[in-house]
């Protein structure tokens, strides 16, 4: 590694803070912070549910989207113009290839439109051109009783569903299908569960053309019984917003990237594994992500497109566990880094190497989700002094003097915008959304449900 690892715990080599931060009763100060901060809303059981935003002087709060009945928000992120608010939402994922997607919307709660492994399911096939996609399914895996089987063609207006009682039984389908584009071949996903576990996923990226008018036959395609599991979280974009970069597990974990403008599967963002807190630099081609190392934490540096011989280690964080809950945000100039780990927040700056411990909270509340500000002065993040309440808080990186943006106790994962919102134009209603007051044509159904949906016994009362 290029530079001298550095601790982030407080050690004799950094200073000591001699005014630490004092959680008081919620109020807010003058601020000359500009943009605005998106955060989740929180429901009573504690689920991210809504996104809101907020001036970072609480002015103009306000609701911009509200998921669906099987949603659940995982993480917020504004892009670099302002112009979207992208975010990880599972309100899809019966008609998907993972467990999550990345969508978004303007800041007004227009234009929603899934991101990763589009088009939007709700409102299909709007004004896309249509043809139908036949086949069946045969039980290839040596599974017996699986007893969930929903199959889904990406485009397709519904999904198939029925269960494997024994090897090489079948299940038919009869999909309608949006043709997304001449050669575009379409993917499908197979959501199983059997008496040993589930739900899991099996994945096929790239399985049919659909020809707008006509019947593509597929034949008999095999299930043979993949486990995929594939989750993503932490959501930032590129600095030229060409991109999102997430953490895509599935068995390990690794950075992985979308097209801005829509991606089905998605790819690989480096060459790198054993990764979590994953951020896209705003400045550049950087990113920054802590990654176990022969059994040792350490937040590093990367290019997007690099791998373990362009890694450049700039901490250590004696926390060595992936799951440890840590966050990273930049400075809006990428000249540093502010990170959450076990509990405080630090900043480090990357030409001095200098880190600095900001908060002393004692370890008892949890921190984390920090966003900066446009100025690279304030910090907000979210701060739960016991399970179940979270809410907004901004700390001044000079005078680490902190103060309470919300004080509802359901307030999470702020993302700061590094500009105000454009105002709000009049724009066309994507193809695959529905018009105010129109009714999808099937309601997603999570997998854990469809067990449940489908297969209660008979009651006679």
């Amino acid at each position: 590694m290029q530079r001298k690892l550095l601790s982030l715990v407080l050690a004799l080599t950094i200073a000591t803070i001699s005014t630490w931060v004092a959680m008081g009763a919620p109020a807010l100060e003058a601020t000359t912070a500009t943009g605005v901060i998106a955060y989740a809303g929180l429901d009573a059981q504690g689920g991210a549910v809504s996104i809101k935003t907020v001036r970072p002087n609480g002015a103009e709060a306000q609701t911009v989207y509200t998921t669906t009945e099987y949603g659940h928000i995982s993480d917020i992120a504004w892009k670099p113009d302002a112009s979207e608010i992208a975010f990880i939402d599972k309100r899809e994922q019966v008609y998907s290839l993972f467990n999550q997607d990345i969508y978004g919307i303007k800041p007004d709660g227009s234009n929603l439109r899934r991101i990763s492994n589009p088009p939007l399911f709700t409102g299909l096939p709007g004004s896309y051109q249509t043809g139908v996609v036949q086949g069946a399914l045969r039980n290839n895996s040596g599974r017996f009783n699986v007893n969930v089987i929903s199959l889904y063609i990406q485009g397709a207006t519904n999904a198939a569903q029925g269960a494997f009682v024994n090897n090489l039984d079948t299940l038919t389908f009869n999909f309608t299908v949006a043709d997304l584009g001449a050669g575009e071949l379409q993917y499908m996903v197979v959501i199983w569960s059997d008496l040993s576990g589930g739900p899991y996923r099996e994945i096929v990226p790239a399985v049919v053309d659909v020809t707008p008018g006509q019947t593509v036959n597929l034949n008999t395609l095999d299930f043979v019984g993949q486990t995929n599991q594939p989750n993503i979280s932490d959501l930032s974009w590129s600095h030229n917003s060409a991109l999102l970069g997430v953490i895509l597990e599935n068995g390990g974990s690794g950075p992985w990237q979308f097209a801005a403008a829509g991606q089905a599967v998605g790819t690989s963002l480096a060459d790198v594994a054993l990764i979590s807190a994953l951020a896209l630099s705003p400045s550049s081609n950087q990113m920054a992500y802590w990654r176990l190392i022969g059994g040792e934490g350490v937040i590093a540096l990367n290019q997007i497109g690099g791998n373990a011989s362009t890694e450049q280690g700039i901490l250590r964080d004696d926390v060595a566990s992936l799951n440890h809950d840590r966050h990273i945000a930049w400075l809006p100039d990428g000249s540093g880094l502010v990170i959450s780990v076990n509990g405080e927040i630090f900043d480090y700056d990357i030409a001095s190497q200098q880190v600095r411990q900001l908060t002393n909270f004692g370890g008892g509340p949890k921190v984390d989700r920090v966003s900066v500000s446009p100025e690279g002065q304030e910090i907000a993040f979210s701060y739960s002094p016991s399970p179940g309440s979270s809410d907004i808080w901004i700390l001044n990186r000079q005078t680490l003097q902190t103060r309470a943006l919300t004080n509802d106790g359901r307030s999470a994962f702020p993302s700061w915008s590094r500009v105000d919102p454009p105002a709000s134009t009049p724009t066309p209603m994507p193809t695959n959304t529905p018009a105010p007051g129109s009714t999808p044509i099937s309601t997603p159904v999570p997998p854990e449900q469809l067990t449940n949906r489908l297969y209660l016994p008979s009651i006679t009362r």
